[in-house]
């Protein structure tokens, strides 16, 4: 009993030992692109609300 908990403390140990690596160096991150677009604002039958222009 006592050699198969050591087996499988083992092969845990090796898992996560090997798991762990530095993905940031193999993949850098990608850019992120943003969306300019307009969104017009329907406020169907309540008053527009007083907002600032955009700059």
């Amino acid at each position: 009993m006592i050699k198969y908990n050591f087996f499988l403390i083992l092969i845990v140990m090796l898992g996560i030992t090997f798991s762990c690596g530095d993905d940031s160096i193999t993949n850098p991150p990608k850019e992120i692109e943003q969306d300019i677009t307009k969104y017009e604002l329907l406020y169907g039958e309540l008053p527009n609300p007083n907002l600032p222009a955009d700059k």
